[in-house]
C-alpha cells in the first residue's frame, strides 16, 4: 500500500523584491522549520523514496531542507501542475504521477491544496 505524507512548504519572503508568488523562497525561519520537519520525520523513520513538489521555489527548497536531514537522495519530481491546476488536476497527478515502485511518497505544497485534498478524500479513494 502506498504511503503519501501531504506536507506544506515552510514559511517563506513576502518581500516586495520576487516579481511572482511563485518565484518567492524560503525566509530564515522557514530552513530552520524545514530542518525542524526534516529531524521530526527522521525521528518516526518516515524516508520517502519520492518527492513530489510543486514548482514554486519556496515549496522546492523545502523539499530539499528536508532530504538533506534525512541524508537521503530520492528522486524529487517537481510538478507546475501543483501550483497551477485545481483539485481534479492535483488528484489526477496522484494518481497517476507516483511509480508503482514507490511505497513513501512526500508530497510538498501549498496551505490551500492540502486543505482542499483532506476534504477530497474520498474523490482519492474511488
Amino acid at each position: 500500500m502506498k504511503k503519501i505524507l501531504f506536507i506544506r512548504h515552510a514559511k517563506s519572503n513576502y518581500s516586495a523584491n520576487f516579481v511572482n508568488d511563485h518565484e518567492r523562497t524560503l525566509n530564515n525561519v522557514g530552513e530552520r522549520d524545514a530542518a525542524i520537519m526534516g529531524k521530526r520525520l527522521k525521528k518516526m523513520n518516515l524516508f520517502p523514496d519520492l518527492f513530489i513538489s510543486s514548482s514554486a521555489k519556496r515549496a522546492f527548497s523545502t523539499s530539499e531542507i528536508i532530504k538533506r536531514i534525512l541524508s537521503i537522495e530520492s528522486e524529487t519530481m517537481i510538478k507546475m501542475s501543483i501550483y497551477s491546476d485545481g483539485l481534479n488536476g492535483i488528484i489526477d497527478l496522484i494518481k497517476s504521477a507516483i511509480p508503482s515502485t514507490s511505497s513513501d511518497v512526500h508530497f510538498v505544497s501549498f496551505n490551500i491544496f492540502l486543505v482542499i485534498l483532506t476534504e477530497a478524500n474520498s474523490l482519492l479513494l474511488k
